[in-house]
């Protein structure tokens, strides 16, 4: 996959009314420039794959989409065999991806096992912002990417600083003498996207805040966020905040679980298609 290519999965990303901006699919090519690749029926494009890569130890799968006038066909499966085939001989340790509950036996064939349950949930547009006094001081991302290292279990700090720089997303963060909490607020076109989220022995007050903060930022357009099912105080927290379900799924990883970061400590999922 090309830059070229990236109006065709534009494309294909509205037929799912998922809504990805060329931003991103640039973002991905522009952090791993070989991992990403177009299925083609003669000279027609027919589905798009796209992956990322965290050094040798994490890759992740994500925006797995076929064309609709062309399923039914196994190109679906072909793509992520493919993908698999890519990582492997790059020779990743480990390769995860999120999926939603309708499409977990598909990847089940292909080798992938059920790893933590995790919920994505939506806060409507023009509902009331929860008050809360700016933060005094905005941590260093140094230290914002130091924390999130520890709690995902590798470095993706390309991504992150890359959302920042572009300013695509700002981050909010609790210092107690040392940071102990973030969360990155990510803009789309017509809503917002929280995530990573990542807390470090911080109080539920601190958490509090960081959210009241967050969408108090997004000045009433609809906020997306994904949970872990087993941080049942953050959902429970989310759901106070009038955040509702819309989707679930499962977090899985090909040929075995991978047992990396805390996920204690992340409260938020980061990015659905690229870990």
């Amino acid at each position: 996959m090309g830059v070229s290519d990236i109006p065709f999965a534009v494309k294909l990303s509205s037929q799912e009314d998922w809504g990805t901006p060329r931003s991103d699919f640039r973002r991905i090519l522009h952090i791993n420039s070989h991992g990403s690749f177009v299925a083609s029926e003669g000279s027609y494009r027919v589905g798009i794959i796209t992956t990322m890569t965290f050094g040798k130890d994490l890759a992740w799968i994500g925006n797995i989409i076929v064309d609709k006038n062309h399923r039914r066909k196994h190109i679906g499966k072909g793509m992520v065999r493919y993908a698999l085939d890519y990582l492997k001989g790059i020779h990743v340790k480990h390769i995860g991806l999120y999926c939603f509950c309708d499409n977990v036996e598909f990847y089940k064939k292909l080798g992938f096992v059920e790893d933590a349950r995790f919920f994505r949930l939506r806060r409507p547009r023009k509902l009331p912002v929860p008050y809360e006094q700016e933060t005094k001081k905005q941590p260093p991302l140094s230290r914002v990417l130091s924390i999130d290292r520890r709690a995902f279990g590798v470095d993706r700090s390309k991504l992150i600083r890359s959302w920042i720089t572009e300013r695509s997303a700002t981050y909010f963060g609790v210092v107690n003498g040392k940071i102990s909490a973030f969360l990155l607020v990510k803009k789309y076109p017509t809503m917002f996207d929280f995530g990573p989220g990542v807390a470090l022995g911080a109080s539920d007050d601190d958490l509090r805040k960081l959210l009241a903060e967050s969408v108090g930022y997004a000045r009433g357009r609809p906020i997306e966020v994904s949970c872990l099912a087993q941080n049942r105080s953050i959902l429970k927290l989310l759901y106070e905040n009038n955040f509702r379900e819309i989707n679930r799924g499962f977090r899985m990883f090909w040929n075995q679980r991978a047992m990396l970061g805390s996920d204690r400590a992340n409260i938020l999922l980061g990015f659905l298609d690229k870990g």
